[in-house]
């Protein structure tokens, strides 16, 4: 018997004393076996929707074909302790669409049939304090012994739910757990199949996975399966001879890494050719902004290193905002750990970073003492306000003492519209030879 948040157990009573049988089913169980605090609680009872509504008023029905209700006991959004629980009607399943929904079931009056439609044995596991603990599949020796094992024919469950595969790499790479063995040769025989799952559900269980705390598991099971053509279009059958000795490394360190996702993701795809990783960010089709990052850091990465003065490093740095000079050094630092490698580049840029901030030096534009407005009081052009300001920066990223009000206005007044092309154009010339 497992320990259950107090809202989990009235609920249970609630049911119960009713007539109807209600259990805790599945992660949430084996979670607590695992010593763990879940805070996502499902359970499973032969109450019709109907007697749910009725016993939960404030609940919300979730899925009415189903018959899910949702039981949301957070205070707010940042209530990381209180719990969200999830009823569901006991019910058998036959068929799936794309993300992994069931489209062909019927409702059942017990539990072991219910269990009999999970995935694996770990997660086939139920509990009622007054009725019992069901382990039908012998799901709780699996979990001691920190195996995942799927329930019946393997092939039948994997093409059934292609998604599942890609669920038993995760999981190792969440618990630390090792696939057994003919489950990981059905992944093997089917893992081509992972290709009809909807990408959105693909992307979901990726990133847990990459940034799980055995991610190494995860994503050596995704490389030796195949599942990672789905992701990347790519095979270990790719890797030339260098490559395959930086995705050996890639394996064997990543676990040392920090486990945050954008860098996680950008590491995995400094692995690929630029062209391979490319497509796979715009396959899985990320949330905008980590898009942007990932493509940014993968194209600009080799530029990093080359960047040697103070100097440099502001201009640079103006140019692309601290958040994405921050994803890039934290490639960088990354790889390090990964690959191997001096991280003399790396600490001569923290150096560099230290003293701008120990001295207070400019590095945005809206660290300038001046703005447009204090422009337009000087006279200054309206249309040549935002070229002059960018001549300013770069003047006082060259001479920090500059960054006065008299200086700032003195030198804004002395660009003539020719001197002032002409410097644009210098640093123009720059940027591109960056």
């Amino acid at each position: 018997m497992i320990k259950m948040p107090r809202e989990v157990t009235e609920s249970i009573n609630l049911l119960g004393h009713k007539g109807y049988k209600v259990y805790a089913v599945g992660g949430c169980v084996r979670d607590s076996l695992l010593g763990e605090k879940p805070i996502d609680w499902d359970l499973c009872t032969d109450a019709p929707l109907s007697i749910m509504q009725e016993t939960f008023p404030k609940g919300k029905v979730m899925n009415e074909a189903l018959e899910v209700i949702r039981l949301d006991f957070t205070k707010n959004e940042d209530d990381l302790k209180s719990p969200v629980i999830d009823i569901a009607r006991f019910r058998e399943e036959y068929a799936y669409d794309l993300k992994g929904s069931p489209i062909d079931f019927k409702f059942v009056e017990n539990i072991e049939a219910d269990l009999k439609r999970r995935d694996f044995t770990i997660n086939a596991l139920a509990d009622n304090a007054s009725l019992g603990f069901v382990d039908i599949f012998d799901g709780k020796k699996d979990l001691k012994e920190k195996r995942i094992k799927i329930i019946g024919d393997s092939d039948k469950r994997f093409s059934e739910d292609p998604l599942r595969m890609l669920r038993a790499a995760r999981f190792a790479a969440e618990k630390g757990f090792v696939i057994e063995e003919e489950t990981y040769m059905a992944i093997k025989r089917n893992c081509n199949l992972l290709s009809q799952v909807s990408i959105d559900k693909v992307r979901e269980d990726f990133m847990r996975l990459a940034k799980a705390r055995f991610a190494s598991k995860g994503f050596e099971i995704l490389f030796d399966t195949g599942l990672i053509y789905t992701i990347a279009e790519v095979t270990t059958e790719d890797f030339k001879f260098k490559k395959k000795v930086l995705l050996s490394k890639f394996l064997r360190n990543i676990d040392s890494t920090y486990p945050y996702i954008e860098r996680r993701l950008a590491l995995f795809y400094s692995l690929l050719n630029k062209s391979d990783a490319v497509a796979s960010i715009e396959k899985l089709n990320y949330r905008k902004e980590l898009k942007k990052k990932l493509m940014f850091t993968i194209n600009n990465i080799s530029y990093l290193g080359t960047i040697k003065s103070d100097v440099a490093l502001k201009d640079y740095i103006s140019e692309i905002g601290f958040e994405y000079y921050e994803a890039l050094d934290h490639l960088a630092q990354d790889k390090i750990v990964v690959y191997g490698g001096s991280p003399a580049r790396v600490n001569k840029r923290e150096k560099i970073i230290n003293r701008i901030k120990d001295r207070n030096e400019p590095v945005l534009q809206r660290d300038l003492v001046i703005n447009g407005d204090d422009l337009k009081e000087a006279n200054i052009e309206e249309k040549l306000i935002g070229n002059v300001l960018f001549c300013l920066l770069l003047d006082v990223h060259r001479k920090p003492f500059l960054n006065n009000r008299g200086s700032l206005l003195t030198l804004a007044k002395s660009y003539e519209k020719s001197s002032l092309k002409r410097f644009l154009k210098t640093n123009s010339l720059m940027r591109k030879l960056r």
